[in-house]
């Protein structure tokens, strides 16, 4: 997978994994948890154009696999208001493209898009299809959690009703997308709040 200046962020260890849940533990690996994650993340970010960032992102977020999505996802975060706006659309389509990481996403277009409200009140009323492209079915698992369309769309539903309303509605279909995006809500806030996640003035949470 070719991800530009991002191809760094990895360098052998699974760097995305403590983004899934934004927690921490004392019995975290020493060769990755979330505060060398952050770490490496911004460094490639401070030391590189914005376009050549932009490009990078661009490509994470085109990626089938929700790795590279969740890393976009982040990084998104820490843009002005005019530049992550520019990403809300790319966002809005991966999730009709299908993501295993779409309550995350949820979360941060609910941050970075000054419309969400809106489009998300139209899901709830009109409905979400999920439209997967054909991969093998390994790939599909690989990259999208196995999960099928019907039950991705359910995940995305369910996440944007708790973040609408703050109502946990899971069923078997959801795939746990509501409980999902409150936990990520909710550790979230803590980082930002202590820094250590970067969220510029004029955020919201």
């Amino acid at each position: 997978m070719e991800f530009g200046v991002f191809n760094s962020f990895w360098d052998g260890q699974p760097n995305h994994l403590p983004f899934l849940n934004l927690n921490e533990s004392k019995d975290d690996p020493k060769e990755w948890n979330l505060q060398q994650s952050t770490s490496k993340l911004y460094s490639i970010l401070k030391s590189n154009t914005d376009s050549v960032i932009d490009e990078g992102i661009k490509q994470l977020i085109e990626s089938e696999n929700w790795r590279p999505q969740l890393v976009a996802a982040i990084s998104i975060l820490s843009f002005d208001l005019e530049r992550r706006s520019k990403f809300c659309g790319m966002l809005w389509d991966r999730l009709s493209m299908g993501s295993w990481v779409s309550p995350q996403i949820l979360v941060v277009l609910s941050i970075i898009d000054s419309d969400f409200k809106k489009k998300a009140e139209n899901i709830i009323d009109e409905g979400f299809t999920v439209n997967y492209s054909n991969l093998s079915s390994i790939d599909h698992h690989v990259s999208r959690g196995g999960t099928n369309s019907k039950v991705a769309s359910e995940k995305v539903i369910a996440a944007i009703t708790y973040l609408l309303n703050g109502t946990l509605i899971e069923s078997m279909k959801s795939d746990g997308g509501a409980s999902i995006a409150k936990g990520w809500v909710e550790n979230l806030t803590v980082l930002i709040q202590s820094g250590r996640i970067k969220v510029p003035d004029g955020a919201r949470l």
